[in-house]
């Protein structure tokens, strides 16, 4: 393992006692740098304040939930604005949702039945919506349409520049548009994989793409190629920090990846169970992985382990987080929104 992680076997080691009569803990080793993370036998921590129910099955910095609505329907998406501090949540019935940080709704509208994707510029001005796989919509601050598409292919993921000025599209048919909000078409480009997975950089005008297995690349807005890596993994999540120093790949059996701004591999962080979900705060402060045994495990950037959950009553569907990395939205199948502060 090369980079910047390092690479002795136990980064770090802290000692977590807890009492069960006369019982008390070994240690417990934090460090997750090519270390598995063993889920511990017992997880309840006596604590003088009240842990929330769903959260009882977890160890280390216990976060405050600040936040605790129930849609019934169901949650298909979730975004957040940095700049105007607000969620936006899709539903299975067809409503988008604008939260206030607080948790007070500020809008509702309906008309988005079907919603595959979402995402939203930074400062709310502008939104965009897949629905019936094929359908792209661009929205407005009042949640109205402003214009659509129909896409001859599936749309298998959206992304949206900080500003909201441009909307890029991965498509089944294996080609990424670029389109303005005011739906001038940029640039088509052609990929060997079908995207799955795009995200902007926020301090230049690229983005970064991923294909579900052997691809990864990185394309100015206007279409050039800045890299193109060949990668031997199975990518279910990407996550990139603010300036693409960090690029974070929840990559099942091979762990977290993690690479720098040129995709050069920098080692992985290797936890208990199969990483299939993965975000991060812009300003490299948190990693949030979600598994495939319904685990959420908050680490820093160095992979030390700050927080665990055994969310296996209710897993996590989607999530999202603030750029800070303080606030934490996690939406769960049974259609629980939750947002936690450290």
């Amino acid at each position: 393992m090369t980079g910047g992680l390092r690479t002795n076997n136990w980064t770090r080691a802290a000692r977590i006692r807890r009492s069960f009569g006369n019982r008390t803990s070994l240690a417990i080793p934090l460090g997750l740098v090519r270390t598995k993370f063993q889920w511990p036998l017992y997880c309840n921590f006596p604590s003088k304040r009240m842990v929330h129910p769903l959260l009882k099955q977890s160890h280390g910095k216990q976060p405050k939930v600040v936040q605790d609505d129930v849609f019934p329907e169901g949650i298909r998406c979730l975004t957040y604005a940095a700049e105007a501090r607000q969620v936006l949540v899709g539903t299975a019935s067809g409503f988008l949702i604008k939260l206030h940080r607080d948790g007070v709704q500020d809008q509702r509208v309906r008309g988005f039945d079907h919603l595959n994707h979402l995402a939203w510029s930074h400062d709310g001005r502008f939104g965009a919506a897949v629905t019936r796989d094929k359908r792209l919509t661009i929205f407005d601050r009042h949640l109205r349409p402003k214009w659509h598409v129909t896409m001859t292919g599936k749309i298998n993921c959206i992304a949206m520049s900080p500003f909201g000025s441009h909307i890029a599209t991965g498509t089944e048919a294996r080609r990424i548009h670029v389109v303005t909000t005011d739906k001038k078409e940029l640039v088509e480009i052609e990929t060997p994989q079908a995207i799955n997975h795009i995200q902007f950089l926020q301090d230049s005008a690229a983005f970064i793409a991923a294909a579900e297995f052997g691809h990864l690349c990185k394309h100015s807005i206007d279409g050039q190629l800045e890299f193109e890596e060949r990668i031997m993994n199975n990518v279910g999540g990407l996550a990139i920090t603010a300036n693409g120093k960090r690029i974070l790949m929840a990559a099942f059996n091979h762990g977290v990846q993690v690479m720098d701004a040129e995709a050069n591999s920098m080692g992985s962080f290797q936890i208990d169970g199969l990483p299939a979900k993965i975000i991060c705060s812009m300003a490299k402060r948190r990693i949030v992985v979600t598994t495939l045994e319904s685990r959420l495990y908050v680490l820093n950037f160095e992979g030390d382990l700050q927080w665990a959950c055994d969310l296996a009553v209710d897993p996590v569907h989607v999530m999202t987080m603030d750029h800070s990395g303080t606030h934490l939205w996690i939406a769960t199948v049974s259609g629980r929104l939750l947002q936690l502060k450290w």
